[in-house]
């Protein structure tokens, strides 16, 4: 076996926006007096150099930042002693532009990428890059501008070589940052040991080594974090291609290879869902726009099974949920609720045009919810004393728990990834809603709750309300 070498590829310059990068490449190897590219040579390229000629590059003088962006900024700069340690808003902004989830947002900034990269900032990075305004930003194409070197550097060297591009990333139980691949051609992302045996006869039933992350790891030694100016190096002498582990395919297509394979698919994520109580402090009501994105039959049941798992008095589940996907029954009912809050805010002396403006954001935020619920108490499973008293405890028992299972159900909403909302014009709208839905007697509505998905990025972790909540002690009394 020979050993493997690394070689720096020094005296690529500064580099804009358009320059040659295969023409630096081409040089920096000649050079370094290595015999050129050979086959099977591994180039592995820093993520910063592909950015600035490639133009991935964002001024944060061009971004406003939004509502969630400026109270991200508030929460972190507030344990920032220093000023000179506090961070833009308009960075956080940009940063938000870039990711699909927000995993975590103190002390540090953990994000998934529009790429499905866990790292902090979605890989938005201000090193090496000119301009106290710029940063560099991840785009989604890595594996394509790879496979365009690939390509362009083996037509004209004649070597059939592969490339990785290298970022830098932090990992959450250990200190300090490795380099990582976040863009391949030419190469595998992943060699499988599962099936072979140890050394004593145990059949590994796990191992799967991500040997470009390895490689970019051994790579950013000679690379460097801060003004080594070195960046792309060349492995030589790792055949990966004779591995016979790599990807347990014999027939696997090398030339055709993403990143992507390299990325645990977010069910089967190990750490996704933070604590309960981090899960708990992030449900809110939505009342915003919905996107215009059907929620799937199975999905909504799956929410409900959760449901039946709630308290109830006398364990006896004295609720019935009504999922309203007729639309003209859904437009009739908005238009009817509609018009009776209207007519209860006239009643209240409201003027005209707030009224109007109440009851068309209602509206409309109702027509735009692919879930529309009508939450109803079932009387005929509450108990019937002789006394009023109890009776109307009994039924302040059963309110009670169609309480619970709506918020098993908002809960199950968001474990689902979808907003949701709980509305209590069904209670100020029951003869409307028993009249359009024909409702026995023993059914009593009691509440609204409508779901779907949303514009939104805060993921598994949602930002704090902007109203303010009471403190504990102002409600919980020890006698």
């Amino acid at each position: 076996m020979k050993p493997i070498s690394i070689f720096p590829l020094e005296g690529i310059p500064l580099v804009k926006k358009n320059d040659n990068i295969v023409e630096f490449l081409l040089k920096a190897v000649k050079d370094t007096n290595i015999n050129g590219f050979q086959n099977d040579d591994i180039l592995i390229i820093s993520h910063t150099l592909i950015c600035k000629i490639y133009g991935f590059v964002s001024n944060i003088k061009n971004i406003k930042p939004n509502r969630i962006a400026q109270e991200i900024t508030n929460i972190i700069n507030r344990d920032r002693s220093s000023k000179q340690d506090r961070i833009d808003p308009r960075h956080i902004q940009l940063i938000l532009n870039h990711s699909t989830q927000i995993l975590r947002y103190t002390p540090y900034l953990i994000t998934r990428s529009k790429q499905g990269f866990v790292c902090a900032h979605s890989g938005i990075d201000k090193s090496n890059i000119k301009g106290k305004d710029n940063y560099i930003y991840l785009p989604d194409t890595l594996d394509e501008i790879a496979h365009q070197i690939r390509k362009k550097i083996s037509e004209l060297s004649g070597a059939n070589i592969s490339i990785i591009i290298s970022d830098s990333q932090s990992r959450p139980f250990r200190k300090g940052s490795i380099g990582v691949a976040v863009g391949i051609a030419g190469i595998t992302s992943m060699i499988d040991f599962r099936g072979n045996k140890d050394l004593y006869g145990y059949e590994l039933k796990h191992s799967m080594v991500n040997h470009v992350d390895e490689l970019c790891s051994a790579g950013q030694l000679l690379m460097g974090e801060s003004n080594e100016a070195v960046p792309a190096v060349i492995v030589r002498n790792y055949n990966f291609r004779n591995h016979k582990n790599i990807e347990k395919n014999d027939d696997i297509d090398i030339q055709n290879q993403s990143i992507n394979k390299a990325i645990r698919p977010k069910q089967d994520d190990l750490f996704r869902y933070l604590t309960p109580e981090d899960f708990l402090r992030g449900r809110r009501s939505f009342k915003g726009q919905f996107l215009d994105r059907s929620v799937t039959d199975g999905l909504v049941e799956k929410v409900f099974k959760i449901v039946k798992f709630s308290p109830s008095a006398h364990n006896r589940q004295p609720w019935e949920y009504f999922w309203i996907r007729n639309p003209k029954t859904k437009e009739k009912l908005i238009t009817e609720m509609g018009n009776k809050w209207s007519h209860d805010l006239q009643i209240d002396g409201r003027a005209k045009s707030q009224i109007e403006q109440m009851v068309k954001k209602s509206i409309e935020t109702f027509n735009s919810a692919p879930v529309f619920i009508i939450v109803t108490l079932d009387k005929s499973k509450l108990d019937v004393y002789s006394d009023h008293k109890r009776n109307k405890y009994e039924r302040i028992l059963g309110i009670q728990s169609v309480a619970a299972s709506i918020m098993y159900l908002l809960l199950s909403f968001r474990h689902n990834e979808l907003e949701a909302c709980w509305y209590s014009a069904g209670l100020f709208a029951q003869d409307v809603i028993s009249i359009i839905l024909k409702l026995p007697d023993k059914l009593e509505p009691q509440a609204i709750v409508i779901a779907g998905y949303a514009e939104r990025i805060i993921g598994e972790f949602i930002l704090p309300r902007k109203t303010s909540k009471r403190e504990v002690n102002n409600f919980l009394h020890i006698i």
